[in-house]
């Protein structure tokens, strides 16, 4: 079974745009820097845009938003503890930010290949062990990688350790991991166990952070396509679960689909706009109105982690509706 019903809607959403965005990392090295309208859409659109849309399950659900005071005090919280941050100078702020942003990828990877073996009706830890490593281990490689390119907010978005040696080691370290995978599914299909989704969920991402991480040479190559994969694949199952959770608002995937996208245009096309010119507005304003404007731009970023914490549980109100097995296909 697929989350999105079919293969072909699977693949669509939750895999071609990670896959295209690798495509054109290898063919044409320079369209990250080169095309504006590449980058808006990976940036703007996708990535800035999607965080937005977790209003419609969260703030703009009335019973959702009855159901938890947390939709009134995280906001705040966010606001003001981003703001003091700013204000008290900001160290190590932004790199809080690229951590808490590739934690947040990776489990929604792992919620994938969890949703997997909810639909197969089996658990595998072992797969969830094999889809941590073949994530992780690349990005903690990169931070030994000599030259890479890591300025995405600021000249100090990692903590980097230049080693080759220790570098090539992850590398190996990666390998070993996918051939011992590799093994591992091997076995289980000789036991009679065949399950393609639950495969596609880890083998998908090895060669998205293999490839980023331990192989691309520009920052658009490392991160457009982490930002299409994640964005796209976030608005494919947000419209499912508004389809099911909300049938009322959205008759079908695709009308849900829609208002995401137009949602995720609008203000991911007024964050950019915003984030082009806020330096030239903000430097002549007094400090803590600049603290302030900068708690604002980055509570919805982090009112979207938190509460898709929170929505995309299995125990959640909503859980048995959103999760729920498909007719059979």
């Amino acid at each position: 079974m697929w989350i999105l019903t079919s293969p072909r809607s699977e693949f669509l959403f939750l895999y071609l745009p990670g896959l295209l965005g690798l495509l054109f990392a290898i063919l044409i090295p320079d369209l990250g820097e080169s095309s504006l309208l590449y980058a808006l859409i990976a940036t703007a659109l996708v990535d800035s845009g999607h965080v937005y849309t977790t209003a419609w399950r969260t703030l703009l659900s009335p019973a959702e938003f009855r159901s938890s005071k947390s939709y009134l005090i995280l906001p705040l919280f966010f606001f003001i503890a981003f703001s003091a941050w700013y204000g008290l100078g900001a160290y190590g702020l932004w790199k809080f930010i690229v951590y808490a942003t590739i934690f947040h990828h990776v489990r929604q990877l792992y919620g994938i290949n969890k949703w997997y073996q909810s639909l197969n009706g089996r658990v595998d830890r072992n797969s969830d062990y094999f889809l941590y490593f073949l994530s992780v281990i690349p990005f903690l490689a990169y931070h030994f990688r000599p030259g890479v390119p890591a300025n995405y907010y600021s000249q100090e978005d990692l903590f980097l350790f230049p080693f080759r040696e220790v570098y090539l080691g992850f590398c190996v370290l990666f390998i070993t991991g996918v051939i011992f995978w590799l093994v591992y599914e091997y076995k289980l299909f000789v036991k009679g166990i065949r399950e393609p989704n639950r495969f596609v969920g880890v083998f998908f991402p090895a060669i998205l952070y293999g490839q980023c991480f331990l192989l691309a040479q520009t920052l658009s190559q490392v991160l457009f396509p982490l930002l299409l994969s994640h964005g796209i694949a976030y608005m494919a199952i947000l419209a499912l679960s508004l389809e099911r959770t909300q049938r009322d608002r959205f008759r079908s995937f695709w009308i849900a689909l829609f208002v995401i996208v137009l949602t995720a245009a609008f203000f991911g096309g007024l964050e950019s706009f915003w984030e082009e010119g806020q330096s030239e507005f903000t430097s002549g304003l007094p400090l803590f109105l600049r603290a302030s404007l900068i708690g604002a731009t980055l509570t919805p970023l982090f009112c979207h982690y938190a509460f898709d914490a929170r929505i995309w549980k299995k125990g959640h109100r909503e859980g048995a509706l959103v999760f729920r097995k498909p007719p059979a296909q």
